[in-house]
């Protein structure tokens, strides 16, 4: 997929948390799902002491607007929200980005973005504050449609160009920056379908990174593993049209070659997943990305990060170089 060009801005807002992933739909109609990326290793986040990424992979989405389709500009808002403690207390910061991409088509007359996003690219968890929870809201921005939304993301360009997320942003970013000006956005009746909110995808961290005793790979409490996941949203139609009741449970994996899929299976009767289940492309709108977690390691006299053989072989079972792992779109 082609990279999409970031600009991005850094505010500070205090926002509602949402549910973090489960098994349950969240509202708004969509399902957080864990997917087979063929890596066996993976590992409960430690956010005392690992840098964490987080790459949108692939987002689909239905024709909910007029403006969405084929070949049409597209902006992706990508608010990104750290919430954690510093020496002064609690804190949530916003830091907002913005991508330019194209509409391109997808099966069953949805419409994909021709980009995939890297918000939060190796960044450290306890550096000053400690992040315990980030979130991503992802906004559909039709710039061309209305005046004052194009110099709203002309502005965030001229302000910031390109950069990525600040160091230490929970103790270095001021609140007299600027007002939460995404939720500014959505909240603006004018817009209308102009700005489209899609989802939140909510990333809480363990502060030890301790394992579940029945389960090595998963978190002892509702914190976050590395993996691939994903976000489905509800659909009509059937099975057979590759639509997934997301009051059901599947068997989700993905196939990034020659082409980026999301596919579905049923689960054996015992409600475990095998490779050979016979699989179907998933035809419902969905949101897929993978987290990353690396611990920072000396190296020639300074501290650096570089990903481990698990991030490396998540990447590319995502279809994502090592040249790019963990890095910056």
């Amino acid at each position: 997929m082609i990279s999409g060009k970031r600009i991005s801005v850094t505010l500070a807002a205090c926002l509602l948390l949402i549910n973090p992933v489960t098994a349950a739909p969240s509202p708004g109609g969509w399902l957080p799902v864990r997917v087979m990326d063929g890596v066996k290793a993976t590992h409960c986040v430690d956010r005392s002491k690992e840098n964490v990424t987080i790459r949108l992979t692939r987002i689909v989405v239905d024709r909910q607007a007029v403006w969405f389709a084929e070949d049409k500009k597209v902006d992706v808002l990508l608010n990104v929200i750290l919430s954690g403690r510093t020496s002064a207390g609690r804190r949530i910061v916003a830091l907002p980005q913005a991508y330019a991409s194209t509409f391109k088509p997808a099966s069953s007359g949805l419409l994909s973005v021709d980009s995939e996003f890297a918000p939060v690219t190796s960044y450290k968890l306890a550096d000053g504050g400690k992040v315990s929870v980030i979130r991503v809201e992802l906004f559909l921005s039709n710039e061309s449609g209305n005046a004052t939304l194009a110099d709203v993301v002309l502005g965030i360009a001229d302000a910031t160009n390109t950069m990525p997320l600040p160091a230490n942003a929970l103790a270095r970013v001021s609140d007299s920056i600027g007002a939460n000006i995404v939720g500014r956005l959505a909240g603006d009746s004018a817009l209308g379908d102009n700005f489209a909110k899609q989802v939140t995808l909510r990333f809480g961290f363990s502060p030890t990174g301790a394992s579940d005793p029945s389960n090595a790979s998963a978190c002892q409490g509702a914190y976050e593993s590395t993996g691939t996941k994903a976000m489905i949203k509800e659909a009509k139609g059937s099975e057979a049209d590759g639509i997934v009741d997301i009051n059901k449970f599947y068997c989700y994996r993905v196939v990034a070659a020659p082409s980026y899929k999301l596919q579905f299976a049923a689960p054996k009767p015992d409600g475990t997943c095998v490779p050979s289940s016979t699989w179907s492309d998933v035809h419902n709108p969905f949101i897929a990305f993978y987290l990353n977690a690396d611990a920072p390691v000396a190296a020639t006299g300074r501290r650096m990060v570089a990903p481990s053989e698990e991030s490396l072989a998540r990447c590319r079972a995502n279809g994502v170089s090592k040249k790019l792992c963990d890095r910056p779109t």
